[in-house]
């Protein structure tokens, strides 16, 4: 796989396969606390990336964070270091969410290209891992969120910011009764032949804006003992 930089973050592609490619918007939110405080606030995509000559590899950071990434046969790693430079403590149920997005765009980017092949509108092509192992994303709700079941009772327990009791985001991200048990999100090609997926290895939650965008969320604190 190569490499390039679009105007909100990473694109992985084939360069085989024309229609076999993915981006990576870094970064779209945050949530509990995680670089500004609140609930949820608005993330930042406009940082400087580097990409070698080869298209193997890129980076990017700020004061902050360092994410770097290599490309593989079948797609890329990621590498991402976090560091709290605010003068407060981060909740352990901190995170950021970049987006995973194999299909359409809707960002409006000067340099994003619809991949009709994971265009996913009749959500029936996009994962989570839960419970009984590989389920369809969408459920009672198609833009459902899937917490860790790890973390669950510190996220059911945080004192809400709305007055009635649910999150700031409820209207568009409803809270799923499924939990998330891998940071996984997998969506199929239209005619299930081609699988794309994003996995982080410390999450918060897992939830999808079908058929656009994939959001895994990334714990962005950890006790000091961790």
């Amino acid at each position: 796989m190569r490499l390039s930089i679009w105007d909100r973050g990473l694109k992985v592609s084939s360069p085989d396969d024309p229609e076999l490619y993915a981006y990576l918007w870094f970064y779209e939110w945050h949530m509990f606390g995680a670089v500004r405080e609140g609930e949820h606030t608005g993330g930042i995509s406009n940082w400087e990336w580097q990409r070698s000559d080869d298209g193997r590899s890129a980076e990017t950071r700020s004061d902050w964070f360092e994410l770097k990434a290599a490309a593989t046969d079948d797609g890329a790693d990621l590498f991402l270091k976090i560091t709290n430079t605010t003068h407060r403590s981060w909740p352990e149920i901190a995170a950021i969410i970049p987006c995973f997005n194999p299909g359409h765009d809707r960002s409006k980017s000067t340099d994003a290209v619809p991949n009709p092949r994971f265009f996913d509108d009749t959500h029936d092509h996009t994962y989570f891992i839960g419970a009984s192992g590989l389920e369809l994303l969408a459920g009672e709700a198609p833009r459902e969120i899937h917490f860790n079941q790890l973390h669950w009772a510190k996220i059911n327990t945080w004192p809400k910011e709305r007055g009635d009791g649910q999150f700031v985001w409820h209207h568009k991200w409803p809270k799923s009764k499924r939990h998330a048990h891998v940071d996984a999100l997998v969506r199929e090609s239209e005619d299930r032949t081609q699988t794309m997926a994003i996995v982080w290895e410390d999450f918060l939650s897992a939830q999808g804006h079908n058929p656009w965008k994939l959001h895994a969320s990334l714990r962005a604190s950890r006790p000091a003992s961790a």
